[in-house]
């Protein structure tokens, strides 16, 4: 009878290999890039780049720009100071990984009463794809 043939099929599967091979690294490349570019404006003071490289990346669950993110909304820089949605993020950050999440969390919660840290909490837990699993 002899070894079957792997046919179309057989091809489908290496292509698919292949590209999950050659897509992934690229999105890794562009997120490093992304957050780099971020990270290079917020140094520069121009908060409204950053913001623009910075925030999606966080709303994917990427520590680092959660955290930097949440910079930006406790000091008021290019988004307009707010308390909560910085706690917010760097909940997410902290929860992803980012130690000094709960750092700067904790410098937080002296300025906030209990129902605003309950309000970022959960407005965290509402965040698509901002924890990683």
């Amino acid at each position: 009878m002899g070894r079957p043939r792997a046919g179309i099929h057989g091809f489908l599967a290496l292509f698919a290999i292949g590209w999950v091979l050659c897509v992934f690294p690229l999105a890794a490349q562009e997120s490093h890039k992304d957050f780099a570019a971020g990270i290079y404006a917020y140094q520069q003071k121009d908060f409204a780049t950053a913001y623009k490289y910075l925030a999606p990346l966080a709303a994917k669950g990427h520590s680092s720009a959660q955290y930097n993110l949440g910079r930006m909304y406790a000091n008021g820089q290019g988004v307009p100071r707010n308390l909560i949605e910085a706690y917010k993020w760097f909940f997410l950050s902290f929860k992803n990984g980012r130690k000094e999440g709960e750092q700067a969390m904790l410098s937080l919660a002296p300025l906030l009463k209990k129902e605003q840290i309950s309000e970022a909490i959960e407005r965290a837990s509402n965040e698509c794809c901002a924890l990683k699993r």
